[in-house]
């Protein structure tokens, strides 16, 4: 195989934590992932284990044998929180894993072992590329979610100023990017300063 096709579609090299109860299934998934150029970050023998070292190490990407003691509370929090690790799951029972949920919970692969080394590797850059993606939508969603919210807010402000100072909203609008400028502070905090004083003189 070639190992261009083994990287992710930047060439970035992927740090991974494996998670399976077998040391030799293990092994050998570390010695091909670094033959590949991967980083093998960690190694856990049980989902407690690896979900410490997730917290501690923040790889890309995670292996997780669904033979692995606590694997399915692993799973369930390894699409939450700080992380948002992707998993690529190994499972001798596909079926048990063939729910939306799964999904959710940040799967983003699940083969049926044993499994073939190229086909590894492949889901490994698919999911890869597909956690990135999300990932860049949750940034963008949340920077829309921020806009949205600091708008409110400064139209709030403006509403107060008007009321009090008798401004139009322009004026308004001018009085609080002067003061954000003049206090290297963000609109938004100029505003909720002057919401928080409204408030305290009500």
């Amino acid at each position: 195989m070639k190992q261009s096709q083994t990287k992710s579609s930047d060439g970035k090299r992927i740090r991974v934590v494996i998670g399976s109860p077998d040391r030799d299934a293990a092994g050998s998934m570390r010695a091909l992932l670094e033959e590949c150029h991967h980083t093998v970050v960690g190694v856990a023998t049980d989902g407690e284990e690896m979900e410490s070292l997730i917290d501690q190490l923040m790889p890309d990407m995670a292996i997780v044998d669904s033979g692995l003691l606590h694997a399915e509370k692993l799973i369930s929090v390894s699409g939450n929180g700080r992380r948002h690790t992707p998993v690529v799951l190994l499972t001798d029972a596909p079926n048990d894993t063939d729910s939306p949920s799964v999904i959710a919970r940040g799967v983003y692969g699940i083969l049926t072992q044993p499994v073939k080394d190229a086909d590894l590797l492949n889901a490994i850059s698919v999911a890869f590329v597909r956690s990135e993606e999300m990932r860049q939508l949750r940034e963008s969603t949340e920077e829309l979610q921020d806009a949205l919210e600091t708008r409110k807010v400064v139209e709030r402000a403006k509403g107060i100023l008007m009321e009090q100072l008798g401004l139009s909203e322009n004026d308004a609008y001018v009085k609080l990017r002067t003061q954000s400028q003049q206090e290297s502070k963000s609109m938004r905090q100029i505003a909720e300063a002057v919401i928080t004083a409204h408030k305290l003189s009500s």
